[in-house]
């Protein structure tokens, strides 16, 4: 069984906010308790980087990705066979750093949650380490760069309006 529905967690992002329906056992441990709902705001773009993958994950060989970071901890990554919302971890003022990604359930990995461990060096390069419920990973690797003026990117814009001209 699936992590995600371990916790009776699910996620959805709509305009501007997602709304998480938790659920589970209540008080006791034992019964049932009502499904209830958290909205989540979005949050305005910081930083937003290009991912240029030349180790990808057999899955998903998507090689080039735009990756979103929000004010509030929140994420969106988004690519030509992707587009999915999580929540992150970093220390900001360091580089190079270490981004720790969870994903919200997700279509893009069966409607389960994916953590993603982002090393950022400061030549360009960075490494990412994929872990999936079950234990099951993969490790990928590419290159990175920040593109100026963040806010100028909405969070919902497409994938056909973000990707970059082929390099």
């Amino acid at each position: 069984m699936s992590l995600a529905r371990n916790l009776g967690i699910v996620a959805a992002a709509s305009l501007g906010a997602a709304a998480v329906r938790m659920s589970g056992a209540g008080s006791d441990g034992l019964s049932p308790r009502s499904a209830g709902t958290i909205a989540v705001p979005i949050g305005d773009p910081v930083q937003v980087l290009d991912l240029f993958y030349t180790r990808m994950n057999p899955d998903k060989p998507f090689p080039d990705a735009v990756l979103m970071l929000l004010d509030n901890g929140s994420y969106r990554i988004v690519s030509d066979g992707e587009d999915h919302w999580g929540s992150y971890l970093a220390d900001r003022a360091s580089a190079p750093r270490t981004v720790l990604f969870v994903s919200w359930p997700s279509t893009d990995w069966g409607g389960d949650v994916a953590q993603h461990v982002l090393d950022f060096a400061a030549d360009g390069s960075f490494a990412q380490h994929l872990t999936l419920p079950g234990g099951r990973t993969s490790e990928q690797a590419g290159t990175w760069g920040e593109r100026p003026d963040p806010q100028a990117y909405g969070t919902h814009t497409p994938w056909s309006a973000l990707r970059l001209p082929e390099r």
